[in-house]
């Protein structure tokens, strides 16, 4: 390893020590240590990784993917099929080199799925206003507005 590299890597073995994480620390290495950012970096990112096996598991539910990807371990309860065919896809996605790419696609995805969520949650809202509601959406209808106006904003 030649002399920057290895200044470089303790650098970074620094920001890790001193932010107790790795994911905080490349974070704060991309937006600059002064960005509230790191917080919705970290969530959203967070949310990504509990939320993909879930998802690929109701895809085996539903009939959608094998049904292998749907079950779920006896006693841990958590889809241990669904987790390694994900982890299988990140394998590969990493190995094509082109990840960069692969993660610009997951944004927008999600960013379209959160607009059409909000669409939805407005369009049912209107069609359905007698639907009994077990959660209500704090600050509706202006959060979800701005949630929607967002989202469509940064696929602009």
């Amino acid at each position: 390893m030649h002399w920057p590299q290895l200044m470089q890597a303790s650098s970074a073995m620094r920001a890790v020590r001193r932010s107790g994480s790795i994911a905080i620390a490349r974070s704060r290495q991309l937006l600059g240590p002064d960005h509230p950012e790191h917080a919705l970096f970290l969530g959203n990112f967070a949310d990504f990784l509990l939320a993909a096996g879930r998802a690929t598991m109701a895809l085996g539910r539903a009939g959608l993917a094998p049904r292998v990807l749907a079950e779920v371990h006896p006693r841990s309860g958590t889809p241990r099929m669904a987790l390694a065919f994900n982890m299988g896809l990140g394998l590969v996605a990493i190995a094509t080199g082109k990840t960069a790419e692969i993660i610009t696609l997951s944004v927008f995805g999600a960013l379209t799925l959160y607009l059409l969520s909000m669409l939805a949650f407005f369009r049912l809202r209107r069609s359905e206003p007698d639907l009994p509601r077990p959660f209500r959406a704090p600050g509706h209808p202006f959060l979800p507005a701005v949630a929607l106006a967002l989202s469509t904003l940064c696929l602009v």
